[in-house]
């Protein structure tokens, strides 16, 4: 049984911790509580806690030195500020401090319960009793971003899993699976794999929504599934967003081309079980017109059913698309592989193709290369990017606050969001330099630009690069107000290095996903 997460209430005023007590207990948490900031900040030196609760106005210490004490020491545990006296200037400072969230005295009990779940990314207690969709079952095909895929359900709510070649489904040893009631992005991570040589593979969500409910049958017994990727080895049910998505999403379309109906009824069979959309073809003239009416598409030829004539099939497609990816299935002893492998053959195929070669044949035809970023500029000035200024399409001052050196202008995220704004030709200021947040920094963020963005990399125990919190509202939003200037992204950090460097697809997909927030931005 794992362990119930722990919670810390430093309060001068005993009632809030027993209050907190009876609110959280009852929930599975373990709660602690005191009175005294300097033993609380002794309790954290020993203890491992989920969150903290804390107060400000104290007098032994108050709540804003006891959160820049804990950050010598600890800088990731999660700190949700209490208080009765509620002001912009202490939210602000306590912001600075990394605090997580803000909670005004009086609170009431649905009110705390949701600043805790907020910070530690948990779902409600609805979310996370929901029932299962034991009947899900599927209406279409997939669709495919990199090595993740997804398909809607009867019920509207959509599948994803990972589609992952044989090298890596035969060393999979864990599988870390987003939570119920958490959001997931379209490009950033829905989950994680782990090999046996340690190295992690960030599945993408291909869809932005709310997860429903995810396979623990795949946590618990990880090397199993991958034989069939776009069945067993489900992630998550999500409910989509569709005014989000994108649609970097993309069938996996495939033009066989066989003389013999039964060729070609196999070829389908082993090809839509894999999630692909077959379209066949008799000869090379349908060939060419079904490649050209849908670009991407790849070509699977029987080269046993067309002997003689498969290297002049062959050269025919290739003068008329010379992208087209091609992969030649035919017999071991077949006469003609060698003519057909000078032709630029992605791949060669010897029969019979076992279902798991196809998981390779069709990873390999698809998968897009990683985005590269160009070369980051060299020289003297400083490399960290502190703040992006621009004037968005509907006019909108926008500007992205960046501190503590956490966005670099030649690695990670930084250098994908220098290279969207190049390639979106707008206009932008750069303020290089690693200063910690202040006050003062949120201050002029909410009076120097019409809408603001702000950018916190924290430790939340999920992938690296996950969104933890996306919210437009803050301490300092005016009271009656729906939303604040400032819209803050809390995001989970990597590992090592700078905190805000993932891996390529990663850093392009939340690059991306700031761009178009500020490109969206309105007055």
């Amino acid at each position: 049984m794992s362990e119930k997460p722990r919670l810390l209430v430093v309060d001068d005023e005993p009632v809030v911790g027993v209050s907190c007590k009876a609110i959280f207990e009852r929930q599975g948490f373990a709660v602690e509580a005191t009175t005294s900031p300097v033993e609380g900040l002794e309790k954290v030196r020993k203890t491992r806690y989920a969150a903290i609760l804390l107060d400000i106005m104290m007098p032994e210490m108050n709540g804003l030195e006891f959160l820049e004490r804990l950050r010598t020491f600890n800088v990731t545990v999660p700190v949700v500020i209490i208080t009765g006296y509620s002001s912009v200037t202490s939210a602000a400072e306590a912001m600075r401090l990394h605090a997580s969230d803000y909670i005004p005295k009086p609170f009431t009990p649905d009110e705390i319960t949701a600043a805790v779940r907020r910070v530690l990314a948990m779902p409600d207690e609805a979310a996370a009793t929901a029932a299962p969709a034991e009947s899900w079952t599927p209406d279409g095909g997939c669709l495919f971003l990199d090595h993740a895929w997804m398909r809607r359900g009867r019920d509207g709510t959509v599948r994803a899993g990972a589609f992952l070649p044989r090298a890596d489904a035969g060393s999979v040893v864990a599988v870390h699976l987003p939570a119920p009631g958490v959001r997931v992005y379209e490009g950033l991570p829905l989950g994680e794999v782990v090999l046996a040589d340690g190295r992690r593979r960030p599945i993408p969500s291909p869809v932005h929504g709310e997860i429903l409910e995810v396979n623990r049958a795949l946590a618990a017994a990880p090397t199993t599934g991958w034989e069939d990727p776009c069945g067993a080895a489900w992630l998550a049910r999500v409910r989509p967003e569709l005014g989000e998505a994108a649609g970097l999403a993309a069938p996996r379309r495939t033009v066989v081309v066989a003389r013999d109906a039964k060729r070609t009824e196999a070829l389908r069979a082993a090809l839509e079980r894999l999630g692909c959309e077959v379209q066949p073809a008799a000869d090379a003239t349908a060939a060419v017109a079904a490649l050209e009416a849908v670009p991407g598409s790849a070509l699977v030829l029987d080269g046993g059913s067309f002997d003689a004539a498969a290297p002049g099939l062959l050269d025919a497609v290739q003068a008329a698309v010379p992208e087209a990816r091609i992969v030649v299935v035919a017999p071991n002893d077949w006469k003609h592989q060698a003519a057909c492998r000078t032709r630029r053959v992605f791949y060669y195929a010897v029969e019979p193709v076992a279902d798991d070669e196809w998981i390779d044949v069709l990873d390999g035809t698809f998968r897009a290369p990683p985005p590269v970023p160009p070369p980051a500029p060299k020289g003297p000035l400083p490399d960290a990017l502190r703040m992006v200024r621009l004037t968005n399409r509907h006019g909108t001052a926008v500007a992205l606050l960046a501190p503590d050196a956490v966005l670099f202008e030649s690695t990670g995220v930084g250098r994908m969001l220098l290279e969207g704004l190049r390639r979106m030709a707008v206009p932008a200021r750069l303020t290089m330099g690693s200063e910690k947040l202040t006050t003062v920094d949120i201050w002029e963020l909410a009076q120097g630009c019409e809408r603001g963005f702000l950018l916190l990399p924290q430790d939340g125990g999920r992938t690296p690069g996950s969104i933890l919190r996306e919210s437009t509202r803050s301490p300092w939003t005016p009271e009656g107000a729906g939303e604040d200037r400032i819209a803050t992204f809390i995001v989970q950090a990597a590992p090592e290095g700078p905190p805000l460097d993932f891996d390529p697809r990663t850093n392009d997909a939340l690059a991306r996903l700031l761009l178009a927030r500020m490109a969206a931005a309105r007055r």
